[in-house]
C-alpha cells in the first residue's frame, strides 16, 4: 500500500512539474492582450514590485506615496528576497507567482485526497494545471496567485483536522483546525478584497454541525469552530499590532479609494452590475470545467437536503469557496478578469468530482420523496447553465454552426432558458416519479464516452489557447523596458505604466494616479524627468489638464504601441525654446535674417550643450529648398538664455521653425504597418529582407497606420517602392497610375501631402526607388503613411523613413526679396 502510496505522489510531483514548465515558456512574454479589457493586465505586477525594487536599487523602501507593501506585506517582502538573490527583472518577479502555482497544485492533491479518491485528486490537479486562464494569470506577478495558495492550504488544514477528530491523539485535530484559521487570514493578508473568502471555513463547520447525527459530533465540531477562530484571532492580533495600526492611515486611504472605484452607489447601480456580471463571459474560454462545476453544484445541495449524513466535507468547502466568490463580485463595480482567478480551483475540483462520479455510478437509487426545493434548485441551477453557458456557448464554439440562428441574448435568451431548463426539471422529475423508491440503471459506458470527451474536449480547447500564445510570443514591455535603458540616462519616468517598464533597467519609476496616489504637486516634490503616458485611459489628458506647464515644456521622443493603444515618451528636462523675437519679416537677399531665441535648459541636474537655430520653409513650388541657419551652446542646469542666429536666404517666401538640430530620423519597415491587401514576402533587394507585396488583380491600402503622434515641425518622408512585370502582363504606357500615395492625420480627414505614382515616375520595373514628400505640422498630430495600389502591376513597399525637425512655428511669414 505504501509502495503505491508513493507511487501516486511521484506521478503528481511529475505531473506538477510539467504543469509549471507550462508558465516558464517565455517567462519575459507579453500575456495575450485578449486575455483581459484592463491595461492592468499588462503593468500591475510592475506596480507590486516597486518597493522591494526600490530598497534594491536604491536602498529605501518607500520613495514615493506608492507603496505596494500596504496591499500585500509578505508579498513585497519574499520578492525582495527573490530580487536580492537572482537580480531584478521581469523573468525574477514572475518565479515567484510559478512558485505558488506549484505549491498550490500539490496541496491542492493533498487536500483532495484527505476526504476523496486519488483519482479525484489527480484530476482536479490537471484541470486547474491546464486551464487556460490559470496558466496565463499564474506566469504573472500578481496578488492572486499567492493568495489562492493560502485558500487551499486552509483547504487541507481544515480537512486534515475534520479526519483527525476521529482519531486519537486528539490534539492533531486542533492542531490543524487552528492552522487552518492562521491560514485564513493570509488569505486577507495577501489581498484585503478576498474577504469573501474569511467565512467559507467556518460556514462548512456550520453546515456539517447540522448534518451531524449526534450531539457529540456537533460538541466536537463546535469544539474546532473554536480552535479555527483561536487561530484566526492570534493571527488578527499579530497582524494588527505588527502592520495595520502602524499603518492605519495609509491603509484607511486605500480602502476609502477602492471603495469609493468599486462599491455600487446604488440599488439601481447594483442591479445594473448584476445584470452586467462578466462571470459566464470570462469562463466561456474554459466551457467544460464551467458547465460542469455549476451542474456537479446539484449533487451536494441534493445530499444537503436528503441524506445529511453523508454530506462531504470536501464538497461543503468546495461548493461555499465557489458561492462566496460568486456572489461576492456579483453586483462588485471594478471586476477585471484577474479577480475571477480564485475561483478557478474550486471549478475544477468541483468539475473532477463530477466526472469521476460519473465514471463510477452504475444506477441512481430514487428516493420515496424528492424534496420541492430541490426541484426549484435544479430549475434555477439549470436556467443559469442555459443562458450562461449553453446558449452563447453554442454561438462561441460553432455548435450550430449550419443554421442561419439569429444570436439571442438579453431577456429573450433567458425567457428561453427558464424554457429549456424547466423543460429538463420536469424530464427529471417524471423519471424520478416513475422509479420512485426503486433504481434508475445508467448507461456506463456512454457516461464513459462523455466523461472522455468533457476531458479531451477541455484539453482541446484549452491547449488551442495557449498553443496560440506560445506559437506566437510578443516581447513588447520586456524590449521597451530594455530600450528605455539605453535610450535614457538616469531618468525618473512618471506614468501607470512605469513601475512595470522599469523592470528592465535602472531608472525610478512614479507611479501617478489621479486622487489616488503621487497626484498632489507631482514635478514639485519628485525629479521626474520622463513621461510615459497611455491613450487608452485618456492618461495623456489628465496631465495636460493637470499639469500644463509641464505638458507645454514635454517634448515627444517616441510613440509605442501596448496592447492595442498608444503610449507616449514624453522629455520634460530637453532644452526648450520659450520665445521667438524677429523684428522684421521682409528681407532682401543681402540681409542676414536675424532672429533672437530664448533657450531654456530644462534639466537641473546638469548642464548641456546642443545646437540651436532655425530654418525657413518654403511656402510655395517656386522657393527653393529650406534655409538652416544654427549655433552651438552650452546651458547650466535649469539655464536659461538669449541667442541671436542670422543668415542668409535666397528670394522666396517662407514660414520659420525655430529648432534644434541635427533632424530626428525614423524608420519604418512597410511588413510592421497595418494593411488592407498583400502579404509580407522575402524579398532581397528590400533593407531587411523583406518587403510587403501584392500580386496584380487587387487594389487596395498595402499600408496605412501606424497613427503615431509627431510634433510640430518640418518633414521630409522618403518612401521605396518597385512595381514588376511579366509575360501575363500587358504593355503598359507611361501614364498608367500604378498607386496613390498621402500622408495624412486625423485617420485620413486631412490629406498632409499626396502623390500618384504611374509608370513614368519609376526609373525601370524591378528595383526600388525612392520618392521624397515634404509637409510641416504646425502642432503635434498622429500620421499615417498610406500606400493604395491600383492592382494594375504587382507592386511593393520596402520601408518609410521620415526625417523631421521638431521645434517653434513663428506666426508670421518671412519674405525675402532680390536686391534692389
Amino acid at each position: 500500500m505504501r509502495r503505491k502510496q508513493l507511487l501516486s505522489l511521484l506521478l503528481v510531483f511529475v505531473v506538477v512539474v510539467g504543469l509549471c514548465g507550462l508558465r516558464l515558456v517565455h517567462l519575459t512574454a507579453d500575456p495575450p492582450a485578449d486575455l483581459s479589457w484592463s491595461g492592468g493586465l499588462f503593468f500591475d505586477e510592475g506596480a507590486y514590485t516597486h518597493n522591494a525594487r526600490n530598497q534594491i536599487l536604491f536602498g529605501e523602501w518607500k520613495l514615493d506615496d506608492w507603496n505596494d507593501f500596504y496591499y500585500s506585506p509578505i508579498l513585497t517582502i519574499l520578492k525582495w528576497g527573490v530580487f536580492s538573490v537572482i537580480g531584478i527583472g521581469i523573468a525574477q518577479e514572475r518565479l515567484v507567482s510559478i512558485a505558488f502555482c506549484g505549491l498550490t497544485l500539490w496541496v491542492l492533491y493533498l487536500a483532495l485526497r484527505v476526504t476523496l479518491r486519488r483519482s479525484t485528486a489527480i484530476l482536479s490537479v490537471i484541470l486547474l494545471g491546464i486551464n487556460y486562464m490559470y496558466v496565463m494569470y499564474s506566469r504573472l506577478g500578481l496578488f492572486e496567485i499567492p493568495l489562492i495558495f493560502f485558500m487551499v492550504l486552509t483547504m487541507f488544514f481544515w480537512q486534515l483536522g475534520l479526519k483527525h477528530q476521529h482519531t486519537s491523539p486528539r490534539w492533531h485535530s486542533h492542531a490543524c483546525m487552528f492552522l487552518a484559521g492562521v491560514s485564513c487570514f493570509n488569505v486577507y493578508i495577501f489581498k484585503a478584497l478576498a474577504i469573501y473568502f474569511l467565512p467559507v471555513p467556518l460556514t462548512g463547520l456550520v453546515v456539517l454541525w447540522f448534518a451531524a447525527k449526534d450531539r457529540l459530533a456537533r460538541k466536537r465540531l463546535l469544539t474546532l469552530a473554536g480552535t479555527f477562530l483561536a487561530g484566526m484571532i492570534l493571527t488578527v492580533a499579530v497582524w494588527y499590532v505588527a502592520f495595520f495600526a502602524p499603518n492605519y492611515e495609509a491603509i484607511h486611504r486605500i480602502g476609502a479609494f477602492v471603495t469609493m472605484l468599486s462599491l455600487p452607489r446604488s440599488l439601481t447601480h447594483f442591479y445594473r452590475e448584476v445584470c452586467a456580471t462578466p462571470f459566464f463571459a470570462i469562463f466561456l474560454r474554459t466551457p467544460v470545467v464551467l458547465a460542469l462545476s455549476i451542474a456537479y453544484l446539484l449533487y451536494p445541495l441534493y445530499v444537503l437536503l436528503h441524506q445529511r449524513s453523508k454530506l462531504e466535507p470536501a464538497d461543503v468547502f468546495l461548493s461555499l469557496w465557489f458561492f462566496a466568490h460568486f456572489f461576492f463580485f456579483l453586483g462588485y463595480g471594478y471586476r477585471p478578469p484577474r479577480y475571477y482567478v480564485p475561483i478557478i480551483p474550486p471549478m475544477c475540483a468541483l468539475a473532477a468530482r463530477g466526472i469521476v462520479w460519473t465514471v463510477q455510478v452504475r444506477k441512481l437509487q430514487i428516493p420515496y420523496r424528492i424534496s420541492p426545493v430541490f426541484w426549484g434548485l435544479c430549475w434555477l441551477i439549470g436556467s443559469v447553465l442555459w443562458t450562461g453557458v449553453l446558449i452563447p456557448g453554442a454561438y462561441q464554439y460553432g455548435a450550430i454552426p449550419h443554421f442561419t440562428v439569429p444570436h439571442i441574448s438579453g431577456y429573450s435568451r433567458m425567457a428561453l432558458s427558464v424554457f429549456l431548463a424547466g423543460g429538463c426539471t420536469f424530464l427529471a422529475f417524471w423519471l424520478a416519479r416513475r422509479h420512485q423508491g426503486g433504481f434508475i440503471h445508467l448507461p456506463h459506458h456512454i457516461l464513459l464516452i462523455m466523461a472522455g470527451l468533457s476531458l479531451l474536449i477541455s484539453l482541446n480547447i484549452n491547449g488551442r489557447q495557449y498553443a496560440r500564445w506560445a506559437l506566437h510570443p510578443n516581447y513588447v514591455v520586456r524590449n521597451i523596458s530594455r530600450e528605455l535603458g539605453t535610450m535614457l540616462d538616469n531618468a525618473y519616468l512618471a506614468g501607470l505604466a512605469t513601475t512595470m517598464l522599469c523592470l528592465e533597467n535602472t531608472h525610478k519609476a512614479l507611479y501617478v494616479w489621479h486622487n489616488f496616489t503621487n497626484y498632489q504637486n507631482t514635478f514639485q516634490r519628485f525629479p521626474v524627468t520622463h513621461l510615459f503616458l497611455a491613450e487608452f485611459n485618456d492618461e495623456v489628458g489628465y496631465y495636460r489638464h493637470s499639469f500644463p506647464e509641464v505638458m507645454k515644456r514635454a517634448t515627444l521622443l517616441k510613440t509605442y504601441w501596448i496592447k492595442g493603444s498608444r503610449f507616449h515618451l514624453y522629455s520634460i528636462i530637453d532644452p526648450t525654446i520659450e520665445q521667438i523675437i524677429i523684428e522684421q519679416s521682409h528681407y532682401s537677399q543681402v540681409d542676414p535674417v536675424t532672429v533672437q531665441l530664448e533657450v531654456r535648459n530644462n534639466d537641473p541636474r546638469r548642464a548641456k550643450e546642443f545646437e540651436v537655430g532655425w530654418l525657413l520653409y518654403p511656402m510655395n513650388s517656386e522657393t527653393p529648398s529650406m534655409v538652416k541657419a544654427s549655433v552651438a551652446i552650452h546651458l547650466a542646469p535649469a539655464e536659461q538664455q538669449l541667442i541671436t542666429v542670422s543668415q542668409q536666404a535666397p528670394p522666396g517666401n517662407y514660414a520659420l521653425l525655430a529648432t534644434f538640430f541635427p533632424a530626428q530620423q525614423e524608420l519604418l519597415e512597410a511588413e510592421t504597418l497595418p494593411h488592407q491587401i498583400g502579404q509580407n514576402v522575402e524579398d532581397l533587394q528590400a533593407s531587411n529582407n523583406k518587403a510587403r507585396y501584392t500580386d496584380a488583380g487587387r487594389s487596395g491600402f498595402l499600408t496605412y497606420g501606424p497613427y503615431r503622434i509627431y510634433p510640430a515641425g518640418a518633414f521630409t518622408t522618403e518612401m521605396s517602392f518597385k512595381y514588376s512585370l511579366s509575360e501575363s502582363i500587358p504593355n503598359l504606357s507611361a501614364v498608367d497610375s500604378l498607386a496613390h500615395v498621402d500622408i495624412s492625420s486625423h485617420r485620413g480627414k486631412t490629406i498632409l501631402v499626396e502623390k500618384a505614382l504611374s509608370v513614368r515616375d519609376f526609373d525601370a520595373p524591378n528595383q526600388y526607388q525612392t520618392f521624397r514628400l515634404s509637409y510641416r505640422l504646425e502642432t503635434q498630430e498622429p500620421l499615417e503613411f498610406r500606400v493604395f495600389t491600383h492592382g494594375i502591376v504587382p507592386f511593393a513597399v520596402d520601408h518609410i523613413t521620415t526625417t523631421f525637425f521638431r521645434g517653434v512655428w513663428w506666426e508670421n511669414p518671412i519674405i525675402v526679396s532680390e536686391q534692389k
